[in-house]
Order: C-alpha cells, then sequence, then structure tokens
C-alpha cells in the first residue's frame, strides 16, 4: 500500500513531514520572537598607513622600480597614527591619513528579528490552522543597505462535507524583500566586489573629505600616491 502512494522506493515505509493543522478545541493562541545578533567570526587586522607605505616601497624596489613614499611621507603617516595630526578637520584637507576601511565599511554586530504568531481550534464541523511570521534581517555594512525582510501566511482549514467526505483547503504565501549586491561581494567577471576591494584598499585614503556628504575613494587603484 505504501509503495501504491509513494513509489518503489518506499517498500520500507516512509517519513511524511506536514504542517500542522486544526483540531476540536476552543481557539489557541501562540506567539514565538526571538531577537539574535550576527557577527563575523574573524575579521583580518589591516596594516596602518606606516607599514603599508613601507611594504610598497620594499615591493617596488625588489621589482627594480623607484620608491613612491619619502622618509617625509613615512614620518607623516607616522604622526597621524599616533594621533599627532587629526585626520578630519573643518577645513583644508590634510595631507596624510590612517584610515581602516573595515571599520569604515562594517559594523561588529547587526539585528536580525523573527516573529510568527499563529491561532488553532475548531468545531466539529469545521477545523483551523492559521499563522504567520515576519522576518527581518539587517546587514554588516555600516551603510546598512543591504536588508532582508519576509513575509509569510499559512491557512490549513479542514471542512467535514459529510460523515465520510472531508475537504482540505491550504494556503500558504511567502513574500520576499531582499535587498543584495548586484555583483558577488569577492570578485566576479573582472569586477571587484566590496570584500576584495577591502582587501585592496590603502590606509594612505581618506574615507570622507571634510565636507562628510561626500566619499573619497577607496584606494585601489595602481601604487600611485
Amino acid at each position: 500500500a505504501t509503495a501504491a502512494s509513494y513509489g518503489a522506493r518506499a517498500g520500507n515505509g516512509v517519513i511524511l513531514v506536514t504542517t500542522k493543522r486544526g483540531i476540536e478545541q476552543e481557539a489557541q493562541y501562540t506567539l514565538n520572537s526571538n531577537y539574535g545578533l550576527q557577527s563575523f567570526t574573524m575579521r583580518p587586522h589591516a596594516v596602518n598607513s606606516v607599514q603599508n607605505a613601507q611594504f610598497e616601497n620594499v615591493s617596488r624596489a625588489n621589482a627594480g622600480m623607484p620608491m613612491i613614499w619619502s622618509q617625509d611621507d613615512i614620518d607623516g603617516f607616522a604622526d597621524v597614527v599616533a594621533g599627532n595630526i587629526p585626520e578630519y578637520f573643518t577645513g583644508n584637507l590634510p595631507e596624510y591619513f590612517n584610515t581602516d576601511w573595515w571599520s569604515e565599511t562594517l559594523r561588529d554586530y547587526a539585528p536580525q528579528i523573527q516573529t510568527n504568531l499563529s491561532v488553532r481550534g475548531g468545531s466539529e464541523k469545521i477545523k483551523y490552522f492559521i499563522s504567520g511570521g515576519i522576518y527581518h534581517q539587517e546587514s554588516l555594512f555600516r551603510s546598512n543597505d543591504l536588508k532582508n525582510n519576509k513575509y509569510n501566511v499559512r491557512s490549513n482549514l479542514d471542512v467535514a462535507l459529510t460523515k465520510k467526505l472531508t475537504l482540505g483547503i491550504d494556503l500558504s504565501i511567502l513574500q520576499n524583500n531582499l535587498v543584495g549586491p548586484s555583483w558577488d561581494m569577492h570578485s566576479n567577471a573582472g569586477h571587484f566586489g566590496v570584500m576584495t576591494l577591502l582587501f585592496r584598499s590603502r590606509p594612505q585614503y581618506p574615507a570622507y573629505y571634510p565636507d562628510r556628504s561626500k566619499y573619497s575613494a577607496m584606494g585601489n587603484d595602481d601604487l600611485n600616491p
């Protein structure tokens, strides 16, 4: 009998996974809600401007190319790293920076919330189970541009038409509003994703101009100061 319904591979039995259905009882409401925080299991610690400038000079020297950072430049970066020169101020743009692009781009934690409400009950003639849920997930990007909002509704209705005939009406609706990147987060077909750019970004570049509404480029171009 099992094989007749579910095929030859069901000869040893089958396991059926079904959703809840209504039972003959007064309406019973159930509310479940949880709040969680997501984070990176590991995040690289990038070098500062002094170290990066020194590495670039060594790399170019090994390739037989002239160095691009003078000792005055390295000393200027060292002053910024030590906190002797402010990176951002109102007025002219300073000459030296020490930008942590990982901290500028990513935050440590991002929330996710899930809530579900259901009602179950019925009479001898009609039994019902109805549930609805909301899922909201934010992004680890400080801009919080990437989000995921999911809404679902399920309704299982059983109507006894006669003593031997029951009509079952099952309805399931799911809407998922996902805002994600148009490209891969790493690299694809020659396009550099955000995570790749973070590894390639140079701390010598500013994250902001004096006008904080304008963003600077993430220094991922050729090795030119």
